[in-house]
């Protein structure tokens, strides 16, 4: 589709075909995905709570009564991620496809192009989920921090594990889970995952009360994340104790600067509902038409030069993940 004249293209219906590439925390569907029609976002904080009702006599006046509700407003504007590669005419004169007899096409590599684009893409999504749902913050270069503990006014909970006598890290679960689901908006937990950095996973290997229900006839096997979420469980060792998947989680992101950073410490662990715990928002495109034609995941353009020498492939994200259970997620760390 032509967009301006015959030197800029859409290429937004094609990347948005492309499938993610598939990523852990993605695929366990902690955030449920939402477009937004403008560049921020409001969100509507509620503070009420359910009651159990009490019975009435039929045909009467006295009635159960819900208090009315007050809420708060927040909003949030949405970070602009683009990202642009350069196709020349060096790099497709005389070169031969793969695994074929014939040249490469132009429409051949920007295919290819879109590809790495989504790749790169997907990668990022992956790290402000992590970043979100790990440290319940996510710092931005033109926004600032946003931190949803501050924001909320509820802080993720904590938890140190140990072993003293038989039953104790059983009993550290239960309290766990029964405070994470105390801090669950809405919605019902389906059970509970632990990920666990590398040290705190082998310790929990070695637990006694671990090693008592690994050896209970029906007791799961080696890696049960695999019947769940397909390929993506086969890059991580799970195990499962009572109704917690724990996750040896140790994925770490290489940052714009080339530096590397791990997520979770080794050390440590977090908590989390099998459940939604909050939205990953997508706003629309940073162009004068993008105004006026909604949110989408991705959006692509390309503009070829006016002298017919190279294609400039202009892709973007406008993505925020937003955590609104903090109080449902439990830093965990442990005491050897």
């Amino acid at each position: 589709m032509l967009v301006d004249n015959e030197y800029i293209m859409d290429r937004t219906e094609a990347i948005n075909k492309i499938p993610a590439k598939p990523s852990l925390l993605g695929q366990l569907g902690f955030f449920k995905e939402r477009n937004v029609n403008s560049d921020y976002v409001t969100l509507d904080k509620k503070g009420g709570s359910l009651k159990v009702l009490n019975d009435k006599s039929r045909n009467v006046a006295d009635k159960n009564t819900v208090d009315p509700e007050g809420f708060e407003q927040f909003v949030f504007k949405l970070p602009h991620y683009p990202t642009e590669s350069v196709i020349t005419r060096d790099q497709i004169a005389g070169v031969r496809d793969f695994n074929s007899d014939s040249e490469k096409s132009l429409a051949k590599a920007v295919s290819e192009h879109l590809e790495d684009h989504v790749d790169n893409i997907s990668y990022h999504w992956e790290y402000q989920r992590a970043k979100m749902l790990f440290n319940a913050q996510i710092v931005t270069d033109n926004f600032g921090t946003y931190d949803m503990q501050t924001e909320w006014g509820v802080s993720q909970g904590t938890k140190t594990l140990a072993h003293a006598a038989d039953g104790d890290t059983l009993k550290a679960f239960r309290e766990m889970q029964n405070s994470s689901k105390a801090g669950l908006l809405g919605g019902q937990a389906r059970g509970f995952y632990l990920f666990a950095g590398s040290d705190l996973f082998d310790w929990l290997l070695a637990n006694p009360d671990l090693l008592a229900a690994m050896q209970m006839p029906g007791w799961g096997s080696a890696n049960p994340l695999m019947n769940e979420i397909g390929e993506t469980g086969a890059g991580y060792s799970s195990v499962n104790f009572g109704a917690c998947t724990i996750v040896n989680y140790t994925d770490s992101f290489v940052l714009p600067d080339g530096t590397v950073e791990q997520i979770l410490p080794d050390a440590e662990g977090l908590l989390v509902p099998r459940a939604q715990v909050g939205r990953h928002l997508f706003g629309p495109e940073a162009t004068l038409s993008g105004l006026s034609q909604g949110g989408r995941k991705m959006f692509s353009r390309q503009v070829r030069d006016d002298r017919d020498r190279f294609i400039n492939l202009e892709s973007e994200t406008n993505s925020l993940p937003i955590l609104e259970s903090v109080g449902s997620t439990i830093k965990v760390d442990f005491t050897p």
